[in-house]
């Protein structure tokens, strides 16, 4: 299969799932909800959970899910099951992480309502040990590259070190341009690729807007423990001691420094494309870009101007 489509079952065959999802004993009010990825099923979740139906549950994973069959290099390495420590104040139960990324949360209420007599790193164990078959057989590959041969038993990796999950170096862009490389573990207990993920998309978001191309719309503000990165305005990341680690910067000024040339540059490359005015009114006044000039060596701290802050997120259900 050369993409896999994703689809959300909410009433499925028995054949597609485990008969233990299908219990009767755990008839809910609300329907059944399948994972589905090119015509596999992956898992089946049933009853409600932080306020969401299995149907909506199932929405929210296949958002995390489908970005990733865009990769077209997945092996079954790359899903990984992370037991968090049990003094977590953010989460004590298994996640299945794939590609660095979280997928799901197995939690209790998650085994009991989804029919599964085991524990949740039994069933995170099962779930995990699915995607590894599923996922390297419906991502997008192009026409000349076969697809991945999964092994039927392929060791699936069972980590208390959340470094191991993967996704510990990653990168930020714009317009295809690299503008930061994250590396480690990142705030809010995020992988550096979770948290580029979301810079991207930021990044792209605030782009496209005339403010973004204004002379100085690029800043950079030195503070006492590091240093903050801002477009238009708005904080894109604060970067910290422990980033500069393996960057080649001796301080967090400096990196960030170097952040805001890669992103003046992507910005002048690429102008952004705004919507045309409404009939019979003049197109709206933008500033031109700024002409690009010999880099001015990086600034001290102190040195530099704009407020800015880090991603955060945490894991959680579902």
């Amino acid at each position: 299969m050369r993409f896999g489509i994703l689809s959300l079952k909410t009433f499925c065959s028995a054949a597609l799932v485990s008969a233990a999802c299908l219990s009767p004993a755990l008839a809910q009010t609300a329907p059944p909800a399948y994972l589905t990825l090119g015509g596999y099923t992956v898992f089946c979740l049933r009853g409600t959970a932080g306020g969401l139906t299995p149907a909506q549950r199932v929405d929210v994973i296949m958002g995390r899910v489908e970005p990733l069959l865009g990769n077209p290099v997945i092996r079954p390495s790359d899903v990984v099951v992370y037991l968090p420590p049990a003094n977590s104040r953010v989460n004590r139960y298994p996640v299945i992480y794939a590609l660095g990324r979280r997928v799901v949360t197995v939690d209790p209420a998650t085994v009991k309502a989804s029919g599964l007599l085991e524990t949740p790193q039994q069933a995170a164990t099962l779930w995990a040990k699915r995607l590894q078959q599923v996922l390297p057989r419906v991502n997008w590959r192009p026409s000349n590259m076969p697809e991945t041969k999964v092994p039927a038993n392929p060791p699936l990796t069972i980590t208390h070190d959340f470094a191991q999950v993967g996704g510990q170096v990653a990168l930020a862009t714009l317009h295809d341009k690299v503008i930061l490389k994250l590396r480690g573990p990142q705030t809010g207990g995020m992988t550096a690729a979770e948290r580029a993920d979301l810079l991207t998309a930021r990044l792209e978001r605030l782009a496209n807007t005339p403010a973004a191309q204004a002379a100085g719309a690029v800043q950079v503000t030195a503070l006492p423990a590091g240093a903050t990165l801002a477009l238009a305005g708005t904080p894109i990341i604060t970067v910290a001691a422990a980033d500069i680690a393996g960057s080649g910067f001796a301080t967090p000024a400096k990196l960030a420094n170097a952040w805001a040339k890669n992103l003046r540059t992507a910005l002048a490359a690429f102008p952004a494309v705004l919507p045309a005015a409404p009939i019979g009114q003049p197109p709206a006044a933008t500033a031109l870009p700024p002409t690009l000039v010999s880099p001015a060596p990086a600034a001290a701290p102190g040195t530099a101007t704009a407020p800015a802050a880090a991603g955060t997120g945490s894991p959680g259900t579902p």
